[in-house]
């Protein structure tokens, strides 16, 4: 990632900058107590976090018709909230990040409901934005 992000300037650099990220960073997550928790918890919490919006999304389809295209929402409204950006670059950034050496390994229904949820709520950006 760091030569994505530094990529203007030298090489030589790009390894000063990221090692001095990098070492702030690792300071600030002990400090905060993030980084203290063994490898066992981080992945039952990645776990409890993934069910935790499963259910919201399963939940929010079922307040739709079955067979309906149009996109659901976290909170089973009629719009779009706040919630739902979130929500959306949560699921977006679990799907496609290359960030994380241990990716979580969720089960399939978390994947197929935020997929959906993510596709439909992207495909509704764009056919509004086209109007």
């Amino acid at each position: 990632m760091r030569s994505h992000v530094l990529a203007a300037i030298p090489y030589p650099i790009q390894l000063l900058v990221g090692l001095l990220a990098y070492r702030t960073v690792t300071q600030t997550l002990y400090g905060q107590g993030t980084s203290r928790f063994s490898n066992d918890e981080l992945h039952a919490f990645k776990s409890k976090i993934w069910k935790n919006v499963d259910a919201l999304l399963t939940e929010s389809t079922k307040k739709r018709s079955p067979d309906s295209r149009e996109p659901f929402w976290i909170f089973g409204g009629s719009a779009p909230t706040e919630a739902d950006t979130v929500v959306f670059g949560f699921v977006i950034g679990g799907i496609i990040s290359n960030a994380y050496v241990q990716r979580l390994q969720a089960s399939a229904s978390v994947f197929l409901i935020s997929r959906q949820f993510a596709r439909i709520s992207t495909n509704r950006t764009e056919s509004s934005n086209s109007d």
